[in-house]
This record gives structure tokens, sequence and C-alpha cells, in this order.
């Protein structure tokens, strides 16, 4: 997890819903760095913040994400504009197949946005 840029691919919902990708033109990029900092691009915006992990070097466990002090360019509407507060939801993370799962916790608030019941942000390493 520490060390690669990771490219969200694309979110998966719980309960076998469609996944939602990125719109055309957006990227989303995560940078986990020794010493708990977060780096973010988040389609036109840039961010930081603070992760904590069980261990970040481990294939799987608990994580934390945030908070995440984000720029606010006025960015094209996109498919995925609540993953900055989406993050905050992360409660887990695995490795599988050379990508980066990370596991959102359920939240009645993100009804808009298709992240309501949780599910896994899916990420590549590059970018």
């Amino acid at each position: 997890m520490v060390g690669p840029t990771w490219t969200l691919i694309e979110y998966r919902p719980a309960g076998g819903g469609a996944p939602i990708r990125a719109a055309d033109g957006e990227i989303y990029q995560l940078g986990f760095q020794q010493g708990g900092r977060l780096v973010a691009r988040l389609s036109c915006n840039r961010g930081t913040g603070r992760w904590t992990a069980t261990d970040g070097r481990a294939a799987s466990g608990a994580i934390g994400i945030g908070p995440i002090a984000a720029t606010m360019r006025g960015c094209l509407p996109g498919n995925l504009d609540r993953l900055a507060a989406d993050l905050e939801r992360v409660r887990s993370y695995a490795v599988k197949g050379g990508r980066l799962h990370l596991t959102i916790a359920p939240d009645a608030q993100a009804t808009e946005s298709g992240t309501a019941g949780g599910g896994d942000y899916v990420w590549t390493p590059g970018g």
C-alpha cells in the first residue's frame, strides 16, 4: 500500500450493484506515504490528510483515513464527487491481485451518490 500512487478504477457497491467508474477526464489518485501522510488527486482538486493502519505493509488490515483537506476548485460534475468524504468512511483495506481495495462503511447521508450501503473503492498502482 505504501509507495506507489494508486489510481482509481471503480467503486463497487456492497450487495453487487453495478460498479461506478470515473467520468471521462476525471482522475482520482492516492499516495500513502511513510509516517501516515496521504496525498490525493480528486479530479481537478488536490488533497492531503492522514492515514493509520494496523500494518501498511501487510496485504490487508484495518485502516483509518482523514480528515481530508482539499482544494475547492470548480470541477465539472462527476460520478465520484463524494470520494473525499467517502475516504473518511474507509474501515479496511486489502491488496488483491495487485489492486488496492478500500472498504467503506455504510452511511445514510450518502444516498444521492450510490455509496450509502458501503462498498469497495478499487485502485491500481501507477498513474
